[in-house]
């Protein structure tokens, strides 16, 4: 009698202890490839990834989180093989990080079942906006999410993005933007969508904005007078922020009445006063516009700061230590930047997303 060759297939395939590992313990998170890894990518088909992929689909059911890094998923046949495996998993995902791998309008439909997600991570993944606002419908759970305008023929759809989160996940805690292009026919657009979000996700404290034209004066103007509940803040590599008040009477009106119309309590405070009441942590790494102002202003208006990260340029000027250490800060030194933090303070300041990986890769 001939031996079925598939039979001998599986048997030989380098993969098969990986998977006999399904069949004797229960797997929950499940990750592919390594973040570090290298960005050369396999110009010839993979036929054992592939298979590897399509035995896996049958293997692991109940998972929990997904992490997918290798860009090589991008090719189509092993893209097919990943969505399977997330589509046996759908109704238990509750975490999906997607890195580098291209989505597209045809990858909707299986992504949509994952009803479940908690946590949405879209990084460095060229992908439409207007796929992705479709997307967010259908997870009413998300507590965090990681967006970024990565398609070429959408540069300034992150605001669907926003209208969607706004409607559908208003349990929304920790919001990562990464490449807001500011729309030149719609200068207020960046403010009008973080007002929606705000109105509407409450429970949102954390806010980190990286690598966005979009985050300007009125951006950081609007969101020190009318973002109360935020807790943590990062705004990194963002060239053309100054943090100085707007005195433009029309721009300022205008935010004065988003301010006005989020915080009706709070209409008796001046138009530039910041008003931070919860804020422990803000970050303005390699923002190279900052202004030394803005330190005085924060230890007026933030009376739970604790931790303040500022570029590089204002570390050394003498009259930003002063104020700093006459309110009881002092600098240190963590792994990825300098930091003033609250001397004496109790436990660490959770953080967004890490923007460290961005800088090195940008």
């Amino acid at each position: 009698m001939l031996a079925n060759p598939d039979v001998n297939r599986d048997a030989q395939f380098p993969g098969q202890s990986i998977l006999q590992l399904f069949d004797i313990v229960s797997v929950t998170t499940l990750k592919f490839g390594d973040r570090k890894r290298t960005k050369r990518l396999r110009m010839s088909p993979n036929p054992e990834l592939e298979h590897f992929l399509n035995l896996l689909a049958t293997k692991c059911h109940g998972l929990r989180a997904l992490k997918l890094y290798d860009p090589e998923l991008s090719d189509p046949r092993l893209k097919n093989s990943l969505m399977e495996i997330i589509r046996v998993n759908a109704s238990s995902l509750m975490t999906l990080l997607i890195q580098r791998i291209a989505l597209n309008r045809d990858d909707l439909p299986i992504i949509c079942l994952c009803n479940r997600l908690e946590r949405l991570v879209i990084y460095k993944a060229p992908h439409n906006s207007d796929f992705m606002a479709s997307a967010v419908e259908n997870f009413p759970n998300l507590l965090t999410v990681h967006i970024g305008e990565r398609h070429p023929s959408a540069p300034y759809g992150i605001p669907s993005i926003l209208g969607a989160l706004s409607i559908f996940c208003q349990r929304l805690e920790k919001l990562t933007i990464v490449k807001w292009q500011l729309n030149p026919f719609s200068h207020t657009e960046p403010t009008t969508s973080l007002a929606l979000l705000l109105s509407r996700c409450r429970a949102l404290s954390e806010l980190a904005i990286w690598y966005n034209s979009a985050a300007n004066d009125s951006l950081f103007h609007f969101l020190t007078i009318a973002a109360p509940n935020l807790r943590v803040i990062q705004i990194n590599y963002c060239k053309d922020l100054t943090t100085d008040p707007v005195v433009d009477p029309i721009r300022l009106a205008s935010l004065v009445h988003l301010r006005d119309w989020l915080c009706p309590h709070d209409t008796d405070r001046r138009a530039d006063e910041i008003h931070w009441p919860k804020l422990t942590s803000l970050d303005l790494d390699n923002s190279p516009l900052v202004s030394l102002n803005l330190v005085p202003r924060l230890m007026k208006g933030c009376p739970k700061l604790e931790r303040l990260v500022l570029p590089r340029h204002l570390n050394g000027v003498s009259k930003v230590q002063a104020e700093l250490t006459t309110n009881d800060f002092e600098i240190v030194y963590e792994a990825e930047k300098e930091a003033w933090t609250l001397k004496g303070r109790r436990e660490p300041i959770t953080q967004c997303f890490s923007s460290r990986n961005w800088s090195r890769q940008m």
